[in-house]
């Protein structure tokens, strides 16, 4: 990429950040290129979609999140439950980020990916201690984790996502 084509991707990046963090996801992205001091074509022949700016904006966040999943405790369930907390928490602090991971856009895909995968990871360690049903797959538990954040961004309750995580964990639970 040409230096001046890298700086301009990079103040997008930068005003986006800014404008998700002040408005959400759903910031308006001709002020994000307007902040950027860009023009719209500019932020489209980087970002084909609002997704794919949110994904380049969240990734190293999400890589980030992803990495701290072995420094979880080292009980499996515990694990599981505390990264799923962490992730909610995550996916929680800008208003929007819930919503699209849920929308099955292909632009969020390393983000997608990369949680799925540390997901799937912890609740196979889960499962084979038996403290998590073997018929629960990750998408489920991170499409539940998802919704629980969405909902705790819709009514403003941030506070009871470890409660309601706690539950969905219960309700997933292997042994009984």
């Amino acid at each position: 990429m040409r230096a001046d084509a890298q700086r301009n991707y990079q103040r997008v990046l930068d005003s986006a950040r800014a404008a998700f963090e002040r408005f959400g996801t759903g910031a308006s992205l001709e002020d994000i290129a307007a902040e950027a001091d860009v023009g719209s074509a500019t932020l489209h022949r980087h970002f084909r979609s609002r997704y794919a700016l949110i994904d380049a904006v969240f990734r190293d966040r999400v890589e980030a999140l992803c990495a701290k999943a072995d420094r979880h405790a080292a009980d499996p369930e515990s694990a599981l439950l505390e990264w799923l907390r962490s992730l909610a928490d995550h996916v929680g602090a800008y208003k929007g980020l819930a919503a699209a991971l849920l929308e099955a856009d292909e632009d969020l895909s390393s983000c997608r990916d990369a949680i799925r995968t540390t997901g799937a990871a912890l609740l196979v360690r889960a499962q084979e201690v038996g403290a998590v049903r073997p018929d629960v797959t990750a998408t489920e538990v991170l499409t539940l984790t998802t919704a629980v954040a969405l909902a705790a961004e819709r009514a403003g309750t941030a506070p009871a996502t470890g409660r309601l995580l706690a539950l969905m964990m219960e309700g997933m639970g292997g042994k009984r």
